[in-house]
């Protein structure tokens, strides 16, 4: 069975990235990305695996265009976006202690889910 829009659902992973650059962080050759962005072909589980880790995107959502139902959806995002924001704090030098790191992380979680569902701002994260 083909596994529809799957080559736009990896366009928009890819973004404005272009080929030769998305192909180098993947590494696979540039042919390769045209193949699955056409739906000749498709990555195998591993790769699948790798685009999800780097992109902090839901497995499922790449695959099947949708995830396997809003819970593990909703688990999925609030993993992928700490780990990421943890990275990024790291990135810009900012060691917190763990203890204050769950505490900044748990805040801004918190207010983003605020701000989705009532259009609170993020402007009131206090440690």
């Amino acid at each position: 069975m083909k596994n529809i829009e799957f080559g736009k659902r990896l366009r928009e992973v890819r973004g404005n990235k272009s080929l030769p650059d998305f192909a180098q962080i993947l590494d696979v050759h540039r042919s390769t990305i045209v193949r699955w962005e056409r739906e000749e072909s498709y990555p195998d589980a591993d790769l699948i695996k790798k685009i999800c880790e780097i992109y902090h995107i839901d497995p499922t959502w790449l695959i099947m265009g949708k995830p396997i139902n809003e819970n593990h959806s909703e688990k999925y995002l609030a993993t992928t976006r700490t780990t990421r924001i943890v990275e990024i704090l790291n990135e810009i030098g900012i060691d917190l202690p763990t203890e204050k790191m769950v505490q900044f992380v748990t805040k801004l979680y918190d207010l983003q889910l605020k701000e989705d569902q009532q259009g609170v701002g993020l402007q009131n994260i206090t440690l």
